[in-house]
């Protein structure tokens, strides 16, 4: 839903939100791309609070008014942790497929794409047949 949103998506949050009241912990997260990003560059440190998410909110709700879908999402992709020490879809690239992200097949687009749910789990070699079913 990334370019169906203005920053922050209501329903995502809303449904997380229950889930880990009625877990009682947090179990799901209702971040968009631009939070993630927002996340990673401002509150990587700080710990999972609601305080935290809704400064989230109100940062990616600026980010947004201020830079493309596009950019947003290439300035995530050049800076999320892909596993095996890469950051950044180039470097993922190159670690993984010895390749530029230019010339990544789609299967090997989406591989590198489901390694950020869970990347220091996902990129070992022992969790590689995860990794391709996710």
């Amino acid at each position: 839903h990334f370019y169906e949103h203005h920053g922050f998506n209501p329903g995502s949050f809303v449904r997380a939100f229950l889930a880990n009241m009625q877990a009682g912990h947090v179990v799901e997260g209702g971040s968009t791309i631009t939070m993630q990003l927002v996340k990673n560059l401002f509150f990587e440190d700080a710990g999972r609070t609601m305080g935290r998410k809704i400064k989230e909110v109100f940062i990616s709700s600026e980010i947004e008014t201020r830079y493309p879908k596009d950019k947003i999402l290439e300035m995530y992709l050049n800076q999320v942790y892909f596993g095996n020490g890469g950051y950044g879809i180039e470097r993922a690239s190159s670690r993984y497929f010895d390749r530029s992200a230019a010339s990544l097949s789609l299967a090997q687009s989406a591989f590198l794409a489901g390694l950020v749910k869970a990347p220091s789990e996902l990129s070992i070699e022992k969790n590689r047949k995860a990794a391709i079913s996710r």
